[in-house]
């Protein structure tokens, strides 16, 4: 029978797990509106402000079991990484929102030649997937092998950075827009990377 601390982690672990998949569908939608020109701002604010409420009451809830269950070991390590994975969660809904912004900041664009953050947007989907993959089935072969993943498109963007100097787009607003957009992924796979570091400290232990 499972104890009431057991209970109230699963409780939690399930109410991250509904944020990940939400935040996941921000992230999808975000990078197909951009990619295809379609305006998503409403729709996008809206997720992202749910994820930023769900995340306050992760950690609301997380304080209320230390408090009450002072949990240690595995048990404390859960809790602390869950808060953790909550706030990774919301900034993925923040720098969608962020995405969809970049119409309103710089104005109507294109159309644009956006192959090369084409390939960089599909890779960051992946390691956003795998590190929330990675989080809900516990595996720590898959959240071990998310920081090379990053440091993919890490050197992806910094290519794009680079070509963008060298070859201009005609239309300054192509060019804007598409150093925003590759920089918006480039942190979303860092936080990616630090769902990936709080899923091999809570089975584990190991602080990288």
């Amino acid at each position: 029978m499972q104890s009431a601390l057991g209970r109230e982690l699963s409780a939690l672990f399930k109410r991250v797990g509904e944020m990940a998949e939400l935040a996941e569908r921000t992230v999808r939608a975000s990078i197909d509106a951009f990619l295809s020109g379609d305006e998503a701002g409403i729709q996008l604010r809206s997720w992202s402000d749910e994820l930023r409420s769900m995340q306050e009451s992760v950690e609301g809830r997380a304080v209320e079991i230390i408090a009450r269950y002072q949990p240690v070991a595995a048990d404390l390590r859960r809790v602390k990484s869950l808060m953790k994975v909550s706030y990774d969660l919301s900034r993925f809904g923040r720098y969608a929102y962020d995405i969809a912004r970049t119409l309103e900041l710089i104005g109507p664009y294109g159309p644009c030649e956006l192959g090369a953050v084409r390939g960089m947007a599909e890779k960051a989907v992946y390691v956003i997937s795998a590190s929330i993959r990675a989080f809900l089935n516990d595996d720590l072969e898959l959240a071990r092998g998310i920081d090379a993943m990053d440091s993919e498109i890490d050197a992806m963007y910094i290519e794009y950075v680079k070509g963008a100097v060298r070859e201009p787009p005609e239309d300054f607003r192509c060019l804007a827009a598409g150093l925003l957009f590759a920089r918006h992924l480039e942190r979303m796979a860092d936080h990616a990377v630090y769902i990936s570091k709080s899923v091999i400290y809570m089975l584990t232990g190991q602080v990288d």
